[in-house]
Parts: C-alpha cells; structure tokens; sequence
C-alpha cells in the first residue's frame, strides 16, 4: 500500500475542510475520526450554526422573488 504523502492535500481533502476544518486536522493528524460525545457536540453546533444560513437564504430567495416581480410588472407598465 503506498503510502500518504503528507506534504500535498487532495481535493477531497478541501471538501473535508470546508465542512469542518477540526474535523479534517483530526483525520490529517492521526487518521481517526471523532466518536461519541466528541461527534454530538459536532453535530450540534453545526446544527446551531446551520440556522444562520438558512436565514439568509431564506433572505435571499425573497429579494429575488420581490425583484423579478417588480421586473415584470414595470415590463407590464410599460406596455400599457
């Protein structure tokens, strides 16, 4: 079995960061996962931290929402 190279990180690895970059330093450091209480706190504060994102989607599929019907309505105003 060849053997990882430290010095690169691959694309996967990345993918792994950007969801939880202590959860990729634990896997990059000594190969293991979390487990137990340590993947409930986990999942926890990305829970807490999820709604914020949602929020602002939510946010922003209104602005688009109200834009593209006050688009359409000025198209309509103008023709009439």
């Amino acid at each position: 079995m060849k053997k990882k190279n430290k010095r690169y990180i691959g694309s996967s690895e990345f993918k792994t960061w950007n969801f939880c970059p202590r959860y990729w330093y634990l896997m990059r450091t000594s190969g293991r996962s979390a487990q137990g209480a340590a993947i409930q706190r986990g999942n926890a504060y990305h829970k807490k931290m999820s709604k914020g994102v949602v929020a602002v989607k939510q946010s922003q599929s209104a602005f688009v929402k109200a834009l593209v019907l006050g688009g359409i309505i000025c198209i309509l105003l103008m023709f009439m």
